[in-house]
């Protein structure tokens, strides 16, 4: 299947209408003169997301359609690149915005590391999630307030982790994976990574590393049935959530 970010407003997956296709020999990532932006239709964090939706995520396209929103500038919503810290001695989690949190539970693998938190959202209460390093990624299962469940059963962030001796810090690079066990999984906010490397906040050479990353992902989970952690079961990197 193509990882090229030449889909960005459809499922990246067959079963969900997004017929495979040759991926071309580079990425080309300079951004588009005119663009359909792609749908926040998840959530990320307790206060970093600039803006959390109000409805509930939009299903896979099955015909793989454009949005009718109006297209936006290129660079209107850039901003650097967010990050987190865990310290797992001090046993907190401070988000993008410089707030602390305090964990319930860190858990290190020789794969990843655990989180386990309350947050104080107002559309969820709880926070897990696995850091991956290796795979550039960031695997979470946001548990919902009555009444604002999501459509969605994995949110997967991509981005730079990395252990510095019991403090991991995170570099998120924009893009997400929204995934519909059994169902679709589905590539978010590719105009973002466009945004940020045309204002100079990504170097092209990281952006690259996050499509590859993002749609090795989306290849390896659909093959899997869209199921996240039985693919990456199958890699050796087995991870598990709280029921």
């Amino acid at each position: 299947m193509c990882s090229a970010a030449t889909r960005p407003a459809r499922c990246a997956s067959p079963s969900c209408g997004g017929a495979p296709a040759a991926c071309p020999p580079s990425i080309d990532l300079s951004p588009p003169v005119h663009r359909v932006p792609v749908q926040n239709a998840g959530i990320a964090g307790d206060a970093h997301r600039a803006e959390v939706p109000t409805g509930r995520p939009q299903p896979c396209d099955a015909d793989g359609a454009m949005s009718d929103a109006p297209a936006r500038a290129p660079q209107a919503g850039a901003h650097p690149p967010k990050h987190e810290t865990f310290d797992l001695r001090a046993q907190t989690n401070t988000d993008p915005k410089g707030f602390i949190r305090p964990v319930d539970e860190y858990r290190t693998m020789p794969w990843g590391l655990y989180m386990a938190r309350p947050a104080d959202h107002d559309r969820f209460h709880y926070l897990e999630s696995w850091l991956l390093p290796d795979l550039g990624l960031r695997a979470s299962v946001f548990h919902f307030t009555p009444g604002n469940e999501q459509d969605q059963d994995h949110y997967v962030d991509v981005g730079v982790f990395e252990d510095h001796g019991g403090r991991w810090t995170s570099e998120d690079h924009y893009l997400d994976l929204v995934v519909r066990t059994g169902t679709c999984t589905e590539v978010l906010d590719v105009d973002e990574l466009f945004d940020a490397v045309a204002a100079g906040f990504l170097t092209a050479r990281a952006a690259e590393t996050a499509v590859l990353r993002a749609f090795d992902a989306v290849d390896g989970i659909a093959a899997h049935g869209h199921d996240l952690t039985a693919w990456l079961a199958a890699r050796g990197t087995p991870i598990a959530f709280r029921d």
